[in-house]
């Protein structure tokens, strides 16, 4: 196949490095594609070292839509990259809840009898996320494109 109407063209080399199904791309509107890639960026937002795992996929994904002619399609595979990068290599909070990790991590503790009082900031006990060396190194491997 040459790649016309009706043929599927050629599988990406990243495609199949990262071992991703390959279908015909025609026809999938811009903004579902934008919206997709929206959604992985999210997705990898705060995930930590949890994300390294993805890396290939990542490394695929917006190797197909940077080259995309729409320049929102690129617009948002930086974003995924962006979002990738910052998970590594930033020191945030893992957890966003009012109470210390401790409480809802115990099974007889009731959430919705605790609603309305604060804890004193001084008392929460927050997890963070510390890039690691690896993190810090995949990271760095994610920006030689």
């Amino acid at each position: 196949g040459g790649g016309g109407k009706g043929e599927v063209k050629e599988k990406p080399a990243r495609y199949a490095e990262a071992g991703i199904t390959w279908g015909k791309a025609e026809g999938v509107p811009g903004g579902e594609v934008k919206y997709c890639l929206y959604m992985l960026s999210m997705l990898v937002k705060d995930a930590g070292a949890a994300v390294v795992a993805h890396l290939p996929t990542i490394r695929a994904v917006y190797a197909v839509h940077h080259a995309s002619e729409g320049t929102g399609v690129r617009d948002y595979a930086g974003r995924v990259v962006r979002s990738t990068l910052r998970a590594l290599t930033r020191v945030y909070p893992t957890e966003h809840k009012g109470r210390n990790p401790q409480l809802w991590e115990d099974p007889a503790w009731r959430h919705w009898d605790s609603w309305g009082p604060d804890e004193e900031t001084e008392d929460l006990k927050i997890r963070w996320h510390v890039p690691s060396e690896e993190e810090v190194e995949q990271a760095a491997k994610l920006c030689e494109f």
